[in-house]
């Protein structure tokens, strides 16, 4: 077994012995399961992100043959290195001449927090007006308005 299995079976061993020490308060031992599956999912759900980091740092050659990190033993300028940042941050060429990393993302924050402003303001008013306000069709534009945000929107990508 490894170090993970050793510390996933001690992890769940120790609910029991907890449930006998605290036999009077189970709250206790309730308390510890409930924060032991709350880190565990948190462990899940960030995992790909530092698995993100990890790659980032390593060399292409020894991308994939660590999940995250080479053991420290191996750590040197050929598995450990800031090659990908290099290249990120170099340019690409294009029809329009060298593009640079930093022009993307200028581009990407403009157009999201614009379009993010504009749906504030425009959602806002029609929040007020819905809320506020009586006229002929209300429920059915709350109905259509609700319906519409039922459909997530990665469901229209494939017709767009």
């Amino acid at each position: 077994m490894n170090h993970v299995q050793l510390t996933l079976i001690a992890l769940i061993a120790l609910y029991p012995l907890l449930r006998l020490v605290f036999a009077r308060r189970p709250g206790v031992a309730n308390a510890y399961a409930r924060y032991a599956v709350l880190c565990a999912a948190a462990c899940l759900m960030l995992a790909p992100f530092f698995w993100l980091v990890c790659a980032a740092f390593k060399d292409k050659d020894v991308l994939m043959q660590y999940t995250f990190l080479p053991p420290p033993s191996e750590w040197s300028l050929k598995t450990l290195n800031l090659s990908n940042f290099h290249t990120l941050f170099a340019g690409e060429e294009s029809t329009s001449g060298r593009v640079y990393f930093w022009e993307y993302a200028v581009n990407s924050l403009f157009l999201s927090s614009t379009i993010t402003i504009v749906q504030v303001f425009f959602c806002s008013l029609a929040g007020y007006a819905l809320a506020k306000h009586r006229f002929r069709g209300k429920k059915i534009l709350q109905a259509f308005m609700l319906s519409s945000m039922m459909i997530p929107g990665i469901l229209l990508l494939a017709p767009m």
